[in-house]
């Protein structure tokens, strides 16, 4: 597949303070339609529901605060949007052979057990002491979601999509970012909890 590009307009958000750029949903749209053409009707769902959109914005906002770059924070989260679809379109159209798809479906618990473990340390009274470990545990978490991304995705995507992949796993397992993740001062926190509450809503679905 060739690497996508699309530009980002508008906004959209919870908080008064919305993005100038970054549209989780104008991103999603016009990388889909790039791809409608090799596979029509098969990609058109993704992404496009309004938990996963208002997830893609928290996320957005909070790596926008923490790298103090609205170009950066909106650059990596298009790499993430563009990545995951193409993921999403490689398994829906049956081209991963038996084992890629089960280091596929092993990639999704891992993600999944990240996201549980973020949400049970943000909803509860939480101490330093346990902050250090979850930390840890992310790291680990988040590093095994991107060497099996690779190793899934290698076979069928470029050198840069794979260098790109790579890039996001060392991004958002990073320590740095993972205590700002986990901080319960502003804007962190607030932020989490928006997020939070949205992944919590897609697992209860089945969605995430």
């Amino acid at each position: 597949m060739d690497e996508l590009t699309t530009p980002a307009t508008g906004s959209s958000g919870r908080s008064k303070e919305k993005s100038k750029s970054f549209n989780p949903r104008n991103i999603t749209l016009q990388a889909q339609k790039k791809l409608a053409c090799s596979f029509p009707n098969q990609t058109k769902k993704l992404f496009m529901d309004d938990v996963s959109l208002q997830m893609l914005e928290s996320l957005h906002k909070i790596t926008h605060h923490f790298l103090a770059s609205e170009k950066e924070a909106e650059r990596k989260m298009r790499q993430f949007i563009k990545i995951s679809i193409k993921f999403a379109i490689l398994h829906m159209n049956g081209f991963l052979s038996s084992r890629e798809e089960e280091s596929m479906w092993e990639c999704r618990d891992l993600l999944r057990s990240a996201a549980s473990l973020f949400i049970k340390y943000t909803s509860h009274i939480s101490y330093e002491a346990q902050k250090a470990e979850t930390i840890k545990e992310l790291h680990k978490l988040m590093q095994d979601v991107g060497r099996l991304s690779q190793e899934v995705l290698k076979g069928h995507l470029t050198p840069k999509n794979i260098r790109t992949i790579q890039s996001l796993a060392e991004f958002f397992s990073s320590t740095e970012f993972l205590t700002a993740l986990l901080s319960k001062h502003p804007p962190y926190q607030a932020l989490s909890n928006l997020l939070v509450t949205d992944l919590q809503d897609l697992i209860d679905r089945g969605q995430f």
